[in-house]
């Protein structure tokens, strides 16, 4: 207990601990929504699904207070890949994809979370139903910041 060296380490890392948890204050206060970028007609459907994922995720998710999309468009991409880890079949797949931020209420204070939204598209050329999932962090922020 009275070893000096011992103590000399303690108040160093009291001082990190200190440090950081002002930091994160600071971030937290410094944290905003992106606006919205995107202006298409599917924009309800596109932040009625995030405010969804977001909720219906126990986890992660919370209680969707505002939700904008970040992408301005669609983003398209075409890969040739196997199906699964047994690689007994080989697809050509095309999915359009376009994120989302939902800044919503949780267990631990108000967070902003990034969804990632997509479909896929279809043998016939039409596209799937969208789908999506949220990132895996979020960052937390003040609730005043939410409508800024």
């Amino acid at each position: 207990e009275s070893d000096p060296k011992r103590k000399e380490i303690q108040a160093k890392f009291d001082a990190l601990v200190a440090k950081d948890k002002e930091n994160r204050q600071i971030r937290k206060e410094r944290t905003f929504m992106t606006p919205d970028r995107y202006t298409g007609g599917d924009m309800g459907e596109l932040k009625k699904k995030a405010e969804s994922l977001v909720k219906n995720d126990k986890k992660e998710g919370g209680e969707p207070l505002r939700c904008t999309i970040i992408s301005e468009n669609w983003q398209e991409q075409t890969v040739e890949e196997w199906t699964d880890t047994t690689k007994t079949t080989w697809r050509r797949r095309t999915t359009r994809s376009i994120t989302a931020q939902v800044a919503a209420k949780t267990a631990d204070g108000v967070r902003l979370i990034t969804v990632a939204l997509a479909k896929d598209k279809q043998s016939d050329g039409s596209w799937s139903a969208l789908y999506g999932n949220l990132h895996q962090y979020s960052d937390p922020m003040l609730e005043s910041n939410v409508n800024k």
